[in-house]
């Protein structure tokens, strides 16, 4: 099985200021190159808008991805309005209050979708999480919005990092198997190993944050996808980069 994984698209109303970034024109470039492959689900994980969100915003995402034909999954981030993008993207998962967290299963193997966008999680998701983790004979998949550690990105750790890494921890010490971690967030491409909890971190479809400071500084502009091969006893990860817009009149 093959998914291709994408985050932060960042999408705002017109007329505002987007770093000189055409974002609109980043995400249908992004989606006419994903039409091009082959792979089995879609997975997008948060941050549609660019600072607040706006309904309009979300249905203009859902008519670029009217023709991708492959199952697509959605979680939100921080800068996204649950309701709306739920509503927006028909998904056929409930709100568990004000999350949206879910399993899916293709094949032999259970994807988990879970729901960080305020950068914590209740006490009811870790508790789903928890059942799903100890009743598990294979390794774990699960997409979300915010890395559950630290990974040693100065920006982003000192001020947008999970508040419950040490819960997460906690309870990812109790799975018997490795857990595989596709998230999004801090704009750069990473991969971090700790204990039995393997962090993959995709890039942006904005534009990448340099992982050096603690001071907020654009890396570069190019934006990129994940590709995850899940294989008999085997997953396979990279990341593929591609040219970023930006606009025409600046």
């Amino acid at each position: 099985m093959r998914i291709i994984q994408i985050s932060d698209i960042h999408i705002a109303p017109d007329g505002i200021d987007t770093f000189e970034v055409d974002v609109r024109a980043n995400l249908q470039s992004m989606l006419d190159h994903l039409r091009g492959l082959n792979f089995d689900i879609l997975a997008i994980t948060g941050d549609y808008c660019f600072k607040e969100p706006h309904a309009n915003i979300y249905h203009w995402i859902a008519e670029q991805l009217e023709d991708i034909r492959q199952p697509i999954y959605h979680i939100g981030g921080n800068h996204d309005f649950l309701p709306d993008l739920h509503q927006a993207f028909a998904i056929p998962f409930p709100l568990h209050g004000h999350e949206l967290y879910y399993k899916v299963r293709h094949g032999d193997q259970d994807l988990l979708f879970l729901d960080s966008a305020i950068g914590r999680m209740s006490d009811m998701q870790f508790q789903w999480l928890e059942d799903h983790l100890l009743a598990t004979d294979r390794p774990v998949v699960l997409f979300t919005h915010y890395p559950p550690y630290p990974l040693g990105v100065p920006h982003m750790d000192n001020k947008y990092a999970f508040q419950q890494p040490e819960r997460f921890k906690a309870l990812a010490d109790k799975c018997r198997f490795p857990i595989y971690v596709f998230c999004g967030h801090y704009h750069g491409e990473r991969t971090v190993h700790r204990g039995n909890v393997h962090i993959h971190l995709v890039p942006s479809c904005f534009f990448q944050i340099d992982p050096s400071t603690a001071e907020f500084l654009i890396e570069h502009f190019r934006i990129a996808y994940r590709t995850i091969d899940l294989l008999p006893g085997e997953i396979r990860t990279f990341v593929t980069y591609l040219p970023g817009a930006h606009l025409a009149s600046l």
